[in-house]
């Protein structure tokens, strides 16, 4: 990137004067500092000459470049926007056009700094620094773009495989969680069965104890309950079988 670093130094007509130095020798003392690249010094000086002079556009343009050159390059823009909203002089709208460029470039706001190049070259279609700058700019957008679509591109990759591995992750979850479930099934079998084992071996213990001339209390109603219809049974043929008695005339 050029940067078409311009100090306006035109005639100006004097205001009032400062007390001490007056609107002219504070820009020019800026100037100095500028050229030694003592920034800081040189916006204290523009500032100053700015309340003392006519032509504000010259103090706002090269308080403009002094931010530019500390990094503060909003606050530079600001101030070319300033020039730009009250110079006349095509000649300083272009350079600030340009160093609008410039500024968006260094915040890397391509497509905004593409635009001011473009403005700066309908009022000068002749700067060759502006046309260069331009065509930086392109490229760095252009750059800018590819890395965008790159860092798309690996963020969808990233948010897919983190989709791949949680559901990889639920499926196995999934799994252990029925695996476990089958476990604990079984185990519930193994201490059903275990139980019903042991209630065998209790039945089959007491059966073991239990007399042999000894009988069931079921059993023992049966047997009342046959031996009672044996008796009615009995009865009931004596019953058949019993003499009848015979009538006589005779009075005894």
């Amino acid at each position: 990137m050029r940067r078409a670093v311009v100090i306006v130094a035109v005639v100006f007509a004097a205001g009032s004067p400062a007390p001490g130095q007056s609107g002219r020798t504070l820009l020019r003392e800026g100037n100095g500092q500028y050229s030694e690249k003592k920034y800081s010094d040189a916006e204290v000086s523009y500032r100053k000459a700015l309340e003392s002079v006519d032509d504000v556009e010259t103090g706002r343009f090269n308080l403009g470049d002094a931010l530019y050159e500390q990094g503060r390059y909003d606050e530079a823009i600001g101030r070319y926007e300033d020039v730009l909203g009250s110079a006349k002089d095509d000649g300083i709208r272009a350079r600030a056009y340009h160093n609008i460029g410039n500024a968006k470039l260094k915040n890397k706001k391509y497509e905004e700094s593409i635009d001011a190049y473009k403005e700066a070259l309908k009022i000068n279609p002749a700067d060759d620094d502006t046309r260069y700058n331009l065509e930086y700019a392109r490229r760095m957008l252009q750059q800018q773009q590819q890395q965008q679509k790159k860092q798309d591109q690996k963020d969808d990759k990233d948010q897919k495989d983190n989709k791949d591995r949680q559901q990889k992750k639920e499926n196995n979850d999934k799994k252990q969680q029925d695996n476990k479930n089958r476990e604990d099934r079984q185990k519930q079998d193994r201490q059903k069965q275990e139980k019903q084992n042991q209630q065998n071996k209790e039945e089959q213990r007491r059966r073991q104890e239990t007399p042999k001339d000894q009988i069931s209390k079921a059993d023992a109603e049966r047997i009342l309950e046959a031996l009672k219809k044996q008796e009615q049974d009995v009865k009931k043929k004596l019953q058949k079988h019993a003499p009848v008695r015979v009538k006589t005339d005779r009075d005894w």
